[in-house]
């Protein structure tokens, strides 16, 4: 019997044979280091003598079905544990994965091989503990960001209400005055605070908070002010290229496009008493974008225009500039009225 399955004993994996009575007929030297079982100690003699897990009923009907119809059997290691674990102490336990074949002949033998997983076995299990670890880490940083998406949501609601109780506060106050001088200062200053809600409010409703795509956000601006002014008759056309912003470069440019509408539609007067207004937004070199107010009328006075006596508002709008490392320029356009060209740096922005 030995020399009959000699082939077997060079092979890198354990290897043993039973007849149909489990008893041992071959036992090849990987399974003597695996089990610490000798050869000579365990031929001869039945398999469940050395492992009684064997006198299992599962096991008893799972390998007399191989003698009996020839279909290998899997005895992977995840289902059965280790069945052949190694009985010395010392020794590292090991993932076997077995297989139980039917060898042909006038007295039908089963052959058990068993391949060593156990790297494999390590691998996949730290794999597994890696990819719970992972899915732990998923769902902190989820909720984390979750909080956060409610807390900046919650900071903008608050402060688009508050910034809405000062725009009552003014109208109160506009209401206990019949100074017509301090009704239009209260207009303006009430326009300048509505685009700071306005802002918030885009950015509560669009679920963003660091970016925003300036043009929606200046177009909400200017038909807000075009609504609330007091001025009849404006024909306003709005052309506002998209490209995404830093939230703190839309309040600036907020703040601009309030200054420059308002003097727009302040001066902007035809000699038919109508008002025709254009806004443009749109790119000029690298990095750099040109908001442009423009009138049909009398125009700014050209004392503004030359840097001279300006009002608050257009002091404002040179320190937006400033702010955005741009600047401001006063054109007379060939067809009458006048454009003011607010030129911006984007920075590092989408389009």
């Amino acid at each position: 019997m030995k020399t009959e399955y000699s082939l077997l004993d060079s092979m890198p994996l354990g290897a043993f044979v039973v007849s149909r009575d489990m008893t041992v007929h071959y036992w090849n030297p990987c399974m003597e280091d695996w089990t610490g079982i000798k050869s000579a100690a365990i031929v001869g003699t039945v398999l469940a003598e050395s492992f009684p897990v064997f006198l299992e009923k599962r096991y008893e009907a799972r390998l007399q079905s191989v003698f009996g119809q020839g279909t290998p059997v899997l005895l992977t290691y995840r289902l059965h544990g280790n069945l052949f674990a190694n009985r010395d102490p010392s020794c590292m336990e090991r993932v076997y994965h077995t297989t139980v074949t039917r060898l042909a002949g006038d007295d039908p033998c089963a052959l058990f091989t068993l391949e060593d997983r156990t790297e494999v076995s390590s691998r996949i299990m730290e794999a597994r503990q890696e990819l719970d670890r992972r899915i732990e880490t998923e769902k902190l940083l989820r909720a984390a960001l979750e909080e956060k998406e409610f807390l900046f949501k919650e900071i903008h609601h608050r402060v688009k209400n508050n910034l809405n109780s000062i725009i009552s506060l003014i109208h109160l106050q506009m209401d206990t005055s019949a100074d017509a001088p301090t009704q239009a200062h209260l207009g303006d200053l009430e326009a300048r605070i509505q685009s700071f809600s306005l802002l918030h409010e885009t950015l509560y409703r669009k679920n963003v908070f660091d970016t925003i795509d300036i043009a929606e956000y200046l177009g909400i601006v200017a038909e807000q002010l075009l609504e609330s002014a007091s001025v009849s008759g404006v024909d306003c056309r709005i052309d506002l290229k998209p490209v995404v912003m830093p939230v703190k470069k839309a309040l600036y440019l907020g703040l601009a496009l309030v200054e420059l509408l308002t003097n727009a539609m302040k001066y902007g007067k035809a000699t038919d008493g109508s008002t025709r207004i254009d806004i443009d937004l749109v790119p000029a070199e690298t990095g750099t974008w040109v908001l442009s107010v423009r009138d049909y009328g009398c125009g700014i006075p050209a004392t503004a225009a030359a840097g001279g006596n300006d009002s608050l508002g257009l002091k404002l709008v040179r320190m937006m500039a400033d702010e955005l490392s741009g600047s401001v320029e006063f054109r007379k356009p060939a067809g009458g009225g006048s454009r003011i060209d607010f030129s911006f740096n984007t920075g590092n922005v989408r389009t």
